[in-house]
């Protein structure tokens, strides 16, 4: 850790452990860092942005921008790629019979409900993205899905084929051209001509738009959609060689701003690593199929993001919850490992992203050491720093409660709980998070900085963390260290309440820090069984040898909790605390896990 977060915190290095073991003198590697959060734009340049964005939409809803939007009629598309991702074909059972179901809402009808404003956003979005294809595909039953997608884009055609200003959305037309251009045989294998020349005037047109409005696209995840789809579209549509080289720059600047040095994305999220880096290869197989020359700037995304995402895994092949990700299928990360074409091991120091993999035998700790990301990037992120999963043996032994998707359908309290900072395996300070997660959705004040130094010997890991989310309300710090024996039977951790320096607090209105809890949430597959003296557990995963968890003081209690599976799933899991009064400063709190004998 830097010398800013240690003020107060400079005690020797040593194992975190009460039983004093330290680490040998043999010579070891030790690396250590810090994140910063970025600053939010100020008042004038929000206001700035918002205005300007509200003027250029009514410019895009003016006759004027309609006749801009005029050029060639394009008498068929270039080619049309293939998808290298499966569909869902129960969902395109449920669309076959009428049912419109995505998210926890539906709408039953032979086309979709486009025009529903009732409809939940997200829901909307699926609808006009037209992401639906993909799971139409899925029933390997073209008649029955031409059947559907054809009157779809027709409906959808007769309705927006001027500009709107949320079915023309910069992300939602890149994703609309994507995927019309990888289905057309599905809603372009008809004899009516005049419907033809509706769909591909209708790719050209929305084309045009998307060359106008995509340099000042939304950021983060739609962002890369609506540069992706402009490129899909220079790539596919005649007459497309400068869409094609203004979406070629676009893309170098917009994976040079949201892939980080590491191969994590920018807004922290771990299922966002996955999904740009699906985008990606499938762009880079339209590239191939085009023989078109592809931006060095796209390998060179893929062969970063690969050893990331290999390091986001834990050892059930599935991704670990941190910053909105859920678990998601196994098989959906194997393929997409197995189509990047790139043999690189697991990244373990996550730096410029924020995690840290600790790996030992058949033992994976997984820690968050980052500060939440950007503001305008934080609409999925948690407030859980230094909060860690354990996977032993190939299964989850200690998680947080989860992530979720839009599709999940999951209801609104349950979203913001996962989100909380007791809903991570992790300390709180007086049940108050250490992030504040505003209405809007975004993370506001929190962590500013957070610190580490990782540390290797004899085979053996150490970790020590620090973050400042509790500083300007309560004058604090916490300080967790972390100790992975080389056989991976081990793990051992002190979490420490520390005072702040001065200046990272706010005495005119800071709180007193009265109280802590320490949470290790456990997989709903782990029995928990107290011990007599009430300072250990013991946890059983099914068909696997036992760990045992023992704290120093004060006592453990076993407490109910929730955790969110693939679909939004709920179940119910144990959660062990550790809870008591912080009556001096510095405070510590030293435990252990430790595989048993049987």
């Amino acid at each position: 850790m830097r010398a800013d977060l240690r003020e107060e915190a400079d005690t020797p290095q040593r194992c975190p452990v009460e039983d004093g073991t330290r680490p040998p003198d043999a010579p070891a590697v030790t690396i250590e860092g810090k994140l910063v959060r970025a600053r939010p734009a100020g008042a004038g340049a929000r206001l700035a942005t918002a205005v300007a964005r509200r003027l250029r939409r009514m410019g895009y809803r003016s006759l004027f921008y309609g006749l801009r939007l005029r050029g060639s009629f394009p008498l068929k598309l270039l080619a049309s790629p293939d998808d290298p991702w499966p569909g869902d074909a129960a969902r395109g059972t449920d669309i076959a019979l009428g049912r419109w179901v995505w998210g926890g809402y539906g709408v039953k009808g032979a086309v979709p409900a486009f025009d529903d404003i009732t409809a939940p956003e997200p829901y909307r979005a699926w609808l006009h993205s037209f992401r639906w294809l993909r799971d139409l595909a899925a029933l390997h039953d073209n008649r029955r899905a031409i059947a559907i997608a054809e009157p779809a884009v027709r409906a959808w055609l007769d309705r927006y084929g001027a500009y709107d200003g949320f079915a023309w959305r910069s992300d939602l037309t890149g994703e609309r051209l994507i995927h019309w251009a990888t289905y057309a045989p599905m809603i372009l294998s008809g004899h009516d001509l005049v419907y033809r020349s509706k769909v591909l005037n209708g790719l050209a047109r929305q084309a045009r738009h998307l060359a106008r409005s995509t340099p000042r696209a939304l950021d983060g995840m739609p962002r890369l959609n609506a540069v992706i789809g402009l490129i899909y579209s220079g790539l596919l549509l005649p007459g497309g060689e400068d869409r094609l080289a203004l979406g070629k720059t676009l893309l170098d600047t917009a994976l040079g701003e949201l892939v980080l040095a590491d191969g994590g994305f920018a807004t922290r999220d771990p299922s966002d690593v996955h999904e740009a880096l699906r985008l990606l290869i499938a762009l880079r197989g339209v590239f191939r199929q085009r023989q078109a020359e592809a931006p060095a700037c796209l390998q060179l995304a893929i062969d970063r993001m690969v050893p990331m995402l290999k390091g986001l895994l834990l050892p059930d092949g599935a991704l670990a919850s941190f910053n909105g990700a859920r678990a998601g299928n196994p098989r959906d990360f194997a393929l997409t490992l197995d189509l990047a074409e790139c043999d690189a091991k697991a990244i373990e120091n996550a730096a410029h992203t924020g995690y840290q993999r600790l790996a030992r035998g058949k033992s994976v700790v997984m820690v968050d050491t980052g500060p939440p990301p950007a503001a305008h990037l934080s609409a999925k992120a948690h407030a859980g720093p230094l909060a860690f999963e354990m996977a032993v043996d190939g299964q989850r032994l200690v998680v947080n409660c989860g992530g979720c998707c839009e599709d999940d359908g999951v209801a609104r309290e349950i979203a913001w709980m996962v989100r909380a900072t007791a809903a991570h395996s992790t300390l709180t300070i007086n049940d108050t998070n250490a992030a504040q997660i505003r209405a809007d959705h975004r993370v506001g004040r929190g962590p500013e900085q957070v610190g580490w130094t990782r540390r290797e010997a004899a085979g053996s890991l150490w970790l020590d963390a620090v973050h400042d989310g509790y500083a300007r309300r309560f004058g604090v710090l916490h300080r967790r260290r972390l100790f992975l024996a080389a056989d991976g039977q081990e793990l051992r951790g002190e979490d420490n309440v520390l005072a702040a320096p001065r200046r990272l607090a706010l005495p005119g209105w800071r709180e007193h820090a009265s109280r802590f809890d320490l949470r290790f949430h456990l997989h709903p597959d782990v029995e928990a069984t107290p011990t007599r003296d009430g300072h250990a557990a013991i946890l059983r995963l099914p068909g696997k040898r036992g760990w045992m968890f023992r704290v120093g003081a004060p006592a453990l209690t076993i407490e109910d909790s929730l955790f969110l599976e693939a679909g939004g799933r709920q179940r119910k899991n144990r959660q062990l605390v550790v809870s008591g009064p912080i009556d001096a400063l510095p405070l510590t709190v030293n435990w252990s896990l430790k595989a048993t004998t049987q």
